[in-house]
């Protein structure tokens, strides 16, 4: 199903505001605008993202919902995929910084 279908507005709201380090302004939206812009001008760009899954936003947040950082790490990757594909924002490359090349 589609990410309306499986996950609440809340949730996603949940995400974006986790994204963003607790902030509801979503300042770090432009930089989903911005190369999109570029390839619809045709410039030569790559468009790389990803999950920033270290520090205390984590671990606060893991806290507040019972779980573990790896846990809220696994929880939310998903669901920024998820947003991502359903708004079909296309990235060249979508990683987290807990993989082994990261670390």
């Amino acid at each position: 199903g589609t990410v309306a279908k499986v996950l609440s507005r809340e949730e996603i709201d949940d995400a974006f505001e986790h994204w963003n380090n607790g902030s509801k302004n979503r300042p770090k939206t432009r930089r989903l605008v911005d190369p999109m812009f570029c390839r619809l001008r045709q410039y030569n760009t790559l468009y790389i993202c990803g999950t920033d899954e270290y520090g205390t936003a984590t671990e606060t947040k893991a806290l507040e919902e019972g779980l573990t950082p790896q846990q809220i790490c696994d929880k939310y990757f998903k669901i920024h995929k998820e947003v991502y594909e359903w708004f079909q924002i296309k990235f060249d490359f979508f990683g987290r910084t807990t993989t082994k090349q990261q670390t």
